[in-house]
């Protein structure tokens, strides 16, 4: 073989090894990615059941205060 043939097997070779690197790096970057999005996904999950509750405990709070206004009138 020649030198020319021997420097274009060689830079074939190459060329599909880095190729080979970046699909790994692609897929383990992609599976981060898939993990952060999930995450991001429960955390604002998480956050909207927080205001439903914080909004629920509010809503009670109201009505256990009417009912004691409404119980200190009727004793007084």
């Amino acid at each position: 073989m020649d030198d020319i043939q021997i420097l274009k097997e060689l830079l074939f070779k190459n060329l599909q090894t880095n190729i080979e690197q970046q699909k790994e790096l692609f897929k383990k970057l992609s599976d981060k990615m898939e993990v952060l999005i999930t995450s991001d996904d429960y955390r604002k999950e998480n956050l909207k059941s927080t205001k439903k509750v914080e909004r629920e405990l509010r809503l009670r709070a109201r009505k256990t205060d009417k009912i004691a206004k409404k119980r200190a009138l009727e004793t007084k």
